[in-house]
């Protein structure tokens, strides 16, 4: 992911890293691939934004959920919410030691 958003900060790295831990903890139809996570992080560059919050949900829900089934379920009782702050909180816990070892097991889930 580094590679793709050379311009990213390693905080937003970090907390792309937690996004994914996050949603992998969340019972999704079709996770988000390494490839949408880079989509979230490119819009996050975009956005000039280092952490998502619910008032980006609009822009976000849609690169994060594939299926209609999962966006319903994000948007049921506060769920993305409940995901990008749960995010944030798993961010903040890693260190860029355990940011390599998150992007070496989604390489080899892929």
């Amino acid at each position: 992911m580094a590679k793709r958003t050379r311009h990213a900060s390693e905080k937003t790295h970090r907390y792309i890293a937690g996004l994914a831990k996050s949603l992998r903890a969340y019972t999704m139809e079709k996770p988000p691939s390494i490839s949408e996570m880079n989509d979230v992080a490119l819009a996050m560059q975009l956005l000039g934004i280092e952490q998502i919050k619910s008032e980006h949900k609009d822009i976000m829900l849609p690169l994060i959920a594939k299926t209609e089934g999962d966006r319903k379920r994000l948007l049921m009782k506060q769920a993305f919410e409940s995901i990008v702050r749960i995010a944030g909180r798993y961010a903040l816990e890693m260190s860029p030691h355990d940011e390599a070892d998150l992007i070496l097991a989604e390489k080899a889930e892929a």
